[in-house]
């Protein structure tokens, strides 16, 4: 990813100093106490003390808040330099038009990597509760930002978050995950259940009024209110209360989700559930960041339980060894250890090249992160800093496929009946459900147990392996346990019912 071009400042000082503050803070007030703070065993153990606990939460506070307000201004500034060149760019020529696209695209791109970086701190204060924070989407675009409105809020949330070091403020529309209210507020103080809520920020004699008009209306506006509306403020006043009503009740929804396992989805307008009942599987992080610390100096490959496929290297090593065709020949052969390579004298490379060309499509796995706005942000792997620097600079570059067809194969001798969904298993959800990469044309994978332990799994399971880094053993085990895992769902609801 382009982050610098020549008339722009540096950007890995900035990305060094948002970085320090979000991810250090906590650890420096735990040192600050003589207690270790070297590893995830050691910090836990430190956090067993409640006056530890209590210096850490301030002291990540402190460093969450110092970054989001260096990621506000400077988001902020750049916007305003894109809306600049945008309007400059359609009064030049043609011409002059690429030299233009050159700096949008560099300071997009510097927004897009400080913006992950808030969603880390996001993942981080939250829980990492998933469910609850897609129900804060209205789509599945990363919004631009308004830079007038982003200035206010991070204001606000700037006072808010001094008032309590235990209550967090997170600027909604700096994240690339959160479409609905202004801002974010997460409650951990120590010794009570974390609360989550979502505020509105309105400004102006109109907007205080038909906040007004809400509350007494708990957010649902009669016919009557709405003539009274338009009568006292005029016709466009309606339409702002029709909007401030559907972002109300979107906020409402997001803070009954956490309350109640439950709430109405922005998207789809159905009542949707959380699993109460949680599933937890193995992951692959530690393989991941063992691989990215040796691939900072060559090539380095890793296989994960024979269907995760990983090439990491630096880019003048990728420049030398051929480009993105080598790292194709190299998952070739990680996925057919038992070929030999017709390049080296062993067959035909003509065959091998017709073999390269069917293989599933690789990503790279850096620009996924960075532009999947669900997938664990990679600010939150306990790398140095430099290595996280060199990985969004493109200076290291990190490859991966998941070879679905073995996971269907791994599946079936673990006695799972697996297989690709037909069409019309996945017709009702092919809206919302894309073409699996490397598939026969299939939106899933269809697990064919009896009755109605028979299911399907889509995109948004499957990729999990790249999400939150699960094993391809623990796509496995989900499909395996779903049966169980669906009568203890049900079991809970009905307690839920009864109490």
């Amino acid at each position: 990813m382009k982050l610098d071009l020549e008339g722009f400042a540096r950007f890995e000082p900035l990305l060094l100093k948002a970085w320090t503050s979000a991810f250090t803070r906590g650890l420096e007030s735990l040192r600050a106490m003589e207690l270790a703070a070297d590893s995830h065993a050691a910090v836990r153990q430190a956090l067993t003390s409640d006056q530890a606990q209590r210096r850490f939460i301030r002291g990540v506070h402190t460093g969450y808040d110092q970054a989001q307000r260096i990621i506000g201004l400077h988001a902020v500034e750049w916007e305003r330099q894109i809306r600049d060149i945008e309007h400059l760019r359609t009064a030049m020529a043609r011409s002059a038009h690429a030299d233009l696209d050159a700096k949008i695209n560099v300071l997009r791109n510097r927004q897009l990597v400080l913006r992950r970086m808030l969603d880390a701190i996001l993942f981080s204060i939250t829980g990492h509760e998933l469910q609850i924070l897609r129900r804060m989407r209205v789509d599945d675009r990363i919004h631009r930002i308004d830079p007038d409105v982003v200035e206010i809020t991070l204001r606000e949330a700037g006072r808010l978050n001094r008032e309590s070091r235990y209550r967090f403020n997170l600027v909604c529309d700096l994240t690339t995950v959160i479409q609905v209210g202004d801002l974010i507020q997460i409650d951990k103080a120590p010794g009570s259940r974390t609360t989550w809520n979502i505020i509105e920020l309105k400004s102006g004699r109109v907007n205080t009024e038909l906040k007004g008009y809400l509350e007494r209306g708990k957010t649902a506006l009669d016919e009557s209110a709405l003539k009274e509306i338009e009568t006292k403020l005029g016709r466009h006043a309606v339409s702002q209360a029709r909007r401030m009503e559907r972002q109300m009740f979107r906020a409402d929804q997001v803070v009954s989700m956490a309350k109640t396992d439950r709430a109405i989805d922005a998207r789809s307008g159905e009542m949707v559930r959380s699993n109460t009942v949680r599933l937890y599987t193995d992951h692959y992080g530690q393989a991941l960041e063992n691989l990215i610390k040796k691939g900072g100096t060559d090539l380095a490959v890793q296989t994960i339980e024979r269907c995760l496929h990983f090439v990491c290297l630096p880019q003048k090593r990728l420049d030398a060894i051929g480009g993105p065709f080598a790292v194709r020949h190299v998952f070739f052969h990680l996925m057919h250890t038992e070929v030999s390579c017709s390049f080296e004298g062993a067959g035909d490379p003509k065959d091998e090249l017709d073999h390269l060309k069917k293989i599933a499509p690789f990503f790279d796995f850096v620009e996924l992160n960075l532009r999947d706005s669900f997938m664990q942000p990679f600010f939150m792997f306990p790398l140095d800093f430099p290595i996280t620097a060199r990985l969004v600079s493109g200076q290291i570059r990190l490859f991966t496929v998941m070879d679905f067809e073995e996971l269907i194969r791994m599946g079936r001798e673990d006695g799972i009946p697996m297989r690709w969904a037909t069409p019309k298993e996945t017709e009702d959800v092919k809206r919302f459900a894309p073409i699996i990469p490397g598939s026969p044309g299939a939106r899933g994978i269809h697990v064919a147990f009896e009755g109605d332990d028979a299911h399907t799994m889509l995109v948004g399971s499957l990729f999990r392996v790249y999400a939150d880094l699960t094993t391809p053993r623990g796509l496995l085990e989900m499909a395996k346990s779903y049966p169980q895992h669906r009568r203890e769902i049900g079991a809970a609801e009905k307690r839920q019912h009864v109490e």
